[in-house]
């Protein structure tokens, strides 16, 4: 809020020397220097006190936190604005700003994404559910937009919407490669409840489907048995940590734990998800008090400390391979130096480092690493990965079974 300024009284006039002349007009023109012309200016500055701009790794070094870096990006925009020979918008100027401020990161996760759908996607799979119909989709090469698969109990499912539905329009409008992001967007706008009509070709035939969207719940965890050796091994696929992914791993475990000897928790190719997740998970199988992993800035450690009470015993085993990231590899790692479970595969990906995400008012967004954790001992993930205690992997282009999962299977049963 600007300062009140009071009205000073009217004072008799004084003789000013000519020092003090040049002093008030250095005072003045310094006033002036501070006072930013324009409007997209004024947008720069924003930006640059909340998150640093700069241009390239010089400006990210030299302009952060700095009045004389606003005042020297100021005067560069400005001169570039007026005299460039070259027609420049602001707005690609600000955003080659914010481009080379991610640039003078290096870092290998920041970057700008001004793909919607993909943040919607990325959000929806971090919470594990969403409104909407529930189908998986993609463009086939004859520009339509083909039903991939349909997801367990949701509208679409309960529907009849099969796998393999070509669909033409959504309440009387057409859809096709032309228009697909609309198609996404619409659907994302939609509220629970809101009643929809598809027009879809199936085997040459059109048909028209009328139901509510609804709440879809996404599936993270995937449970089955293997028999080996007179022994029932329950098999966990996790392939996300998202925020019902502990319900459902928990529910599988209790719905089967009476009749399994052993665990494989299988972390292939995960999508990385959340790390208070995979802590959750992490804390059924460790002693109440260990450590979890570490929260690390400036050579400081914060422990993650399991605050639960133990609850599974049975004798288990990891599987890992190149995919496996981040939320994954904590997991993977709290229970191998914890209670020295056996890690089996391929060394993971490497991936040690949170993001946070800054929206933009263009729709655009900023993701960018906001902190760094290491394992319950101290060793560091981005860029290292885990080594399994056990590396195994298929050495031809196709392999008759799963060598990894035999693998484990055989550890757990020997």
């Amino acid at each position: 809020m600007a300062k009140e300024v009071k009205k000073e009284t009217k004072k008799p006039r004084k003789i000013i020397s000519k020092k003090v002349k040049e002093e008030k007009i250095v005072k003045e023109s310094k006033i002036k220097e501070k006072t930013y012309n324009s409007k997209e200016t004024i947008i720069v500055m924003i930006l640059s006190m909340i998150i640093g701009v700069g241009v390239g790794s010089i400006v990210t070094r030299h302009f952060c936190d700095s009045k004389k870096g606003l005042k020297e990006f100021d005067e560069v925009y400005n001169e570039i604005r007026e005299n460039s020979y070259k027609t420049t918008s602001k707005n690609n100027l600000l955003f080659s700003s914010l481009s080379g401020l991610i640039s003078g990161l290096n870092d290998r996760y920041a970057y700008i994404n001004d793909d919607k759908n993909a943040i919607i996607d990325y959000e929806k799979a971090n919470e594990g559910s969403f409104v909407g119909i529930g189908i998986n989709i993609y463009v086939n090469e004859a520009g339509q937009i083909f039903i991939q698969s349909t997801i367990k109990d949701s509208p679409a499912e309960k529907n009849g919407i099969q796998a393999g539905d070509v669909i033409l329009k959504m309440d009387g409008v057409e859809y096709n490669s032309s228009n697909y992001n609309d198609f996404s967007n619409t659907i994302s706008a939609y509220k629970k409840g809101k009643k929809i009509e598809l027009e879809l070709l199936r085997n040459d035939e059109t048909i028209k489907k009328e139901f509510e969207l609804d709440l879809v719940n996404i599936e993270s965890v995937y449970y089955y048995s293997q028999e080996k050796n007179g022994k029932t091994i329950g098999v966990f696929k996790i392939d996300n940590f998202a925020d019902n992914t502990y319900d459902q791993f928990y529910k599988y475990y209790k719905e089967a734990e009476k009749d399994i000897d052993g665990i494989v928790i299988d972390l292939r190719c995960n999508q990385d998800g959340k790390l208070e997740v995979a802590s959750k998970i992490a804390s059924l199988f460790l002693e109440k008090d260990s450590i979890i992993y570490h929260n690390y800035n400036n050579g400081k450690y914060e422990e993650v400390i399991n605050k639960e009470k133990r609850e599974i015993t049975i004798p288990t085993v990891v599987v890992v391979n190149e995919g496996t990231i981040h939320s994954g590899e904590l997991l993977a790692s709290a229970l191998s130096e914890n209670l020295n479970i056996p890690v089996i595969g391929t060394k993971t990906f490497g991936k040690g480092l949170s993001q946070n995400m800054i929206p933009l008012a263009n729709g655009r967004n900023i993701m960018y690493s906001s902190k760094e954790w290491v394992t319950s001992k101290k060793n560091k993930i981005e860029e290292v990965g885990i080594t399994p205690t056990i590396e195994i992997k298929c050495e031809e282009e196709s392999c008759e079974s799963d060598v990894v999962l035999d693998k484990a299977l055989e550890v757990l049963t020997y």
